[in-house]
């Protein structure tokens, strides 16, 4: 199970699309957009509700039938980590890889850029709600590394046009022990760094 997580204008789309894993994928944004006469624009709440069974029911058939999947998510709420306990009782290795930015401006301005070109898009107070709120999760796919998730990747996408850049990796090795790497780390990450290697 792979989950790309990040705040709406994080770049994740852009730079790991769930649909590079080679396995079976599912983007509720794209999804909805199929049910909106294939736009992004003004989805209603109906159809996004319809949208997120579908995502649940995909996530719970394959786990059913043992078969590799990858998912997106803003990680607004625990659910996704949720999902990947699911996955991993059920003998999934599971992954997630979570892209931010330094600045919440950021994300705005590449929301707004995508809007521009027909691409979804939110009201500004609903962005900042959700990045607030994915921030404030990250913790918890922290402490769920060695538990549901068998690595956690955070990666910073702050400047815009360029390679994602690793931060740090939180994963279990063979042994079954915690492990950390670092390779450039930004300083708005450094207190989530902090959280994982309180972790060892």
């Amino acid at each position: 199970m792979y989950i790309v997580a990040g705040a709406p204008g994080s770049g994740k789309s852009s730079l790991i699309p769930v649909s590079s894993f080679g396995v079976n994928f599912f983007n509720a944004d794209d999804e909805a957009a199929k049910f909106n006469n294939n736009s992004y624009l003004s989805i209603p709440q109906s159809v996004r509700h319809d949208v997120n069974l579908r995502f649940a029911s995909f996530i719970a058939e394959h786990i059913r039938l043992s078969s590799s999947f990858a998912v997106e998510t803003t990680l607004r709420t625990n659910i996704a980590l949720v999902q990947a306990g699911e996955a991993h009782q059920a003998g999934f290795r599971t992954s997630m890889f979570y892209i931010g930015t330094e600045n919440i401006s950021i994300n705005l301005a590449r929301v707004a850029n995508r809007a521009d070109a027909g691409g979804h898009s939110a009201p500004e107070a609903k962005l900042r709600s959700i990045h607030a709120d994915s921030y404030a999760t990250l913790p918890l796919a922290i402490e769920a590394v060695g538990e549901s998730l068998d690595e956690l990747v955070v990666l910073d996408n702050s400047v815009t046009g360029e390679d994602l850049i690793r931060a740090f990796r939180l994963a279990v090795d063979k042994q079954g022990l915690l492990f950390l790497q670092t390779e450039v780390l930004p300083p708005y990450l450094s207190p989530y760094y902090n959280l994982a290697l309180a972790r060892l």
